[in-house]
Parts: C-alpha cells; sequence; structure tokens
C-alpha cells in the first residue's frame, strides 16, 4: 500500500513538469566568462527588441505539407510538394483569396496582424492600373482590361505573374501558372513567450483554419498555416512525447523479458511496478528541485530510463532461478544474498562515478550526474523495498520456467 501510495503521489508530481520559460540552451555555469558575457548581452536594448519581435505567420495555398527527405539525414531536404488540385483562377476562389484576408486581419474573427495580402494588393492595382491615364505596360499587355478582382480565368495566370513581377509578392509561378499563393501576419506570440502562449496561439491558427477549409470553395481548401516560431514548440512537444514514449517502451521490454524468462505473471506485474517507481520517483525528484523540460532535460532523461530497469531485472532473475518449490521468503531470502551485494557494488560506483561528474564546468555533464545519482537511488529503492518486500509478501513460491522444462 505504501508503495502503491508513493508512486501515486510521485506520478503527481511528476506531471507538473514544466517548460522552459525561454529556449536558451545554457551549458556553461554562470562563472563562466562565456555565461557571463551571455547574460550581460540579454540586457541590451536590442536583445529586447529581438523578444518582443513577433514572428511571421503564413497561409499557404498551392503546397502540401510534406517532407521527402530522408528522416535520418538531416543534409537530405525536403522538396516542393505542389498541391495539384489548387485553382486559384475561378472567380469564387479569387474572391475568397481576396476577403479571407479581412477575416484574418479585420473584424471580430481578427487572429494576426497584417502583413501582406497578395490577392488584395492584386486588387488595388487593377483598380489603380484601369484608371491610370498611363497605365503600365505589364497591365497593358497581360490584363486585357481587368479592372478588378475577379478577371477572367484565362488571363488570370499572366495578370498576377505580371503583378508579381512588378510588387515580389508572397507568389510562386511555375509553366506560365501561379502555383501558390502566401498571406502573412504578424502572430500575438514571440519564440520567447511562454510554452502555455504559445500552445493557446497554435490551436487558435490551427482551429481557425480547420473551420475555414470547410467553408472554403473548392480548388481553395487545401490551405495550411506555418510559422518558423512554432519550431520550437513543436520540438518540445515531441521530445516530451518522445520521453514519456520511452519511458513505456523500457517498462514494456522489461516486463516482456521478465516474462518470457520467468514465465510468471506475478513477478513480471511486481517488476513493472517497481520500475515504474524508479521513473515516476526520479522525476518527481527533478520537479522539486526546479528543472524544467527542455532540450538537456529530455534527452537525459531518455538516456536513464535503461538504467532504472537494470536493478529490478537482476532480482526478478534471481528470484525466479532457484529450482523446485521454495516459499516466497526463501526465494526472497535467496534472491538478496545472492543479487544483493552486486547490486549495491553497482549502486555504489556508479554513484561515485556521478558524484565526481557533479564538479564539472559543463552543466549537461553536471545534470547527466544528478539524474544518474537519482535514479540510481531510487532503483535501489525500487528493488530492495518496493520488488523485494512485494514478492515476500506475495511473491510465487513456485519456479514455472524449470516446472514446464520437468514436465
Amino acid at each position: 500500500l505504501l508503495s502503491m501510495a508513493a508512486i501515486g503521489a510521485c506520478t503527481y508530481v511528476t506531471i507538473q513538469f514544466q517548460f522552459p520559460d525561454n529556449p536558451d540552451l545554457n551549458l556553461l555555469p554562470q562563472s563562466n566568462k562565456y555565461e557571463t558575457h551571455r547574460v550581460w548581452a540579454q540586457e541590451l536594448l536590442f536583445w529586447e527588441m529581438a523578444k518582443a519581435d513577433q514572428g511571421e505567420v503564413y497561409f499557404i495555398w498551392g503546397l502540401t505539407p510534406a517532407d521527402t527527405g530522408f528522416s535520418l539525414d538531416p543534409d537530405d531536404e525536403s522538396e516542393e510538394v505542389f498541391d495539384t488540385k489548387f485553382n486559384p483562377r475561378t472567380e469564387e476562389a479569387q474572391v475568397y483569396l481576396r476577403d479571407i484576408c479581412d477575416e484574418i486581419f479585420e473584424g471580430d474573427r481578427k487572429i494576426l496582424i497584417k502583413l501582406s495580402c497578395p490577392m488584395q494588393e492584386f486588387d488595388s492595382w487593377l483598380r489603380e492600373q484601369s484608371q491610370s491615364i498611363n497605365p503600365t505596360n505589364e497591365y497593358m499587355n497581360n490584363c486585357k482590361g481587368a479592372e478588378s478582382v475577379p478577371v477572367p480565368s484565362e488571363v488570370f495566370d499572366s495578370c498576377m505573374i505580371a503583378f508579381d513581377n512588378l510588387t515580389d509578392q508572397y507568389i510562386t509561378h511555375e509553366n506560365g501558372l501561379v502555383a501558390t499563393i502566401a498571406v502573412t501576419g504578424r502572430s500575438n506570440t514571440t519564440r520567447y513567450s511562454s510554452f502555455e502562449d504559445q500552445t493557446e496561439e497554435w490551436q487558435v491558427l490551427e482551429t481557425w483554419s480547420e473551420n475555414e477549409r470547410l467553408n472554403a470553395p473548392e480548388g481553395a481548401d487545401g490551405f495550411f498555416q506555418i510559422s518558423q516560431d512554432f519550431w520550437l514548440w513543436d520540438t518540445l512537444c515531441n521530445m516530451r512525447e518522445s520521453v514519456w514514449k520511452s519511458a513505456l517502451i523500457a517498462l514494456a521490454c522489461a516486463s516482456a523479458m521478465i516474462l518470457l524468462t520467468s514465465q510468471s505473471v506475478i513477478i513480471m506485474l511486481f517488476s513493472a511496478i517497481s520500475i515504474a517507481y524508479v521513473l515516476v520517483a526520479s522525476s518527481a525528484c527533478l520537479v522539486s528541485l526546479g528543472w524544467t523540460l527542455g532540450f538537456m532535460e529530455s534527452i537525459l532523461i531518455s538516456l536513464l530510463i535503461g538504467i532504472g530497469c537494470d536493478f529490478v531485472l537482476h532480482f526478478g532473475h534471481a528470484y525466479t532461478m532457484f529450482p523446485g518449490v521454495l516459499s516466497k521468503e526463501q526465494r526472497t531470502k535467496r534472491a538478496l544474498l545472492h543479487m544483493g551485494p552486486s547490486v549495491l557494488g553497482s549502486a555504489f560506483t556508479t554513484i561515485s562515478t556521478a558524484f565526481i561528474m557533479m564538479f564539472t564546468q559543463n552543466t549537461f555533464s553536471r545534470k547527466f550526474a544528478i539524474m544518474l545519482a537519482l535514479t540510481i537511488i531510487h532503483s535501489v529503492i525500487g528493488s530492495f523495498v518496493v520488488f523485494l518486500v512485494l514478492c515476500d509478501c506475495i511473491g510465487p513460491s513456485s519456479n514455472c520456467l524449470n516446472q514446464s522444462k520437468q514436465a
């Protein structure tokens, strides 16, 4: 009962793991001159202005969000994947691409600060050129007297490409046809905003996009939104997800190995409970130390998850290795005497190594040492206290593996 209560309390604390307030990766102690310079530079006006700079968000029509590069090779970059269904030439699509900017940048549904809306600027250019005494040659040669959006579909591509060549809008064209159109605006957050604020901003933009795609005319309903400011946010989300997946994978693999070697569901269950205690107790200690789940912490936790399974696996094997039928008390005692000294010796040498690493200048090494020490301490508690006490109280008395061999 105490073990279950401890696991529950540690789990509650672990889920309070917060993301860092800023994306800076600090690898050096504050006493280091390079770290001192970095802290000093953050007090400059330039740095304050950079942190307040709101990022650009792009609503893109004509492309499909895809990654064609090899996922294991960072140098293998993705190629553009054009949306073959994108058709801005119809009157409905042209009017929609013009009026959508009013919903994005103005009115009750305003979600961004306006930077650029190619179709609205194209419409203004047509009105200006059609009323001008001396219109440009580009307008005369490509637009056939079009006065505003929508323009006839047969001259849309040539007219808009001519407009883009003069004004350099967020428009691309391939083989004389308009291929992509991008509406740009500034978000309400920056890359230095809190994780919660960026999550809220992303959800607002994504929810709006999903609803708007349902109302968009055919040929203009395949757009998506993207911003570099969300790259770090997305990376942190994926790293947190990877940490929990790594924990579940380690727990599943350890349980499967115990089940295969002992052929005892009870021992497998005890092992899973003990390993779960090690993982959540170590994480809860990090939360209590005021750590956040940043880049370094996510990497280190993923590395140390495997170490947290080690001692429990040894005791699980030792408990079931004795042939015949023995009482649970005898099996627990023999496992403790047979494997206990080796486990304690391993724990002592590992903690000694971690203690030495705590005096390094590199923040990564010091944090690794702290996490390693905490993991080993809770591994000892999880194996000697949680696992062996469960085995001594309600553990099996027979060796299922040897009985099956004898049969």
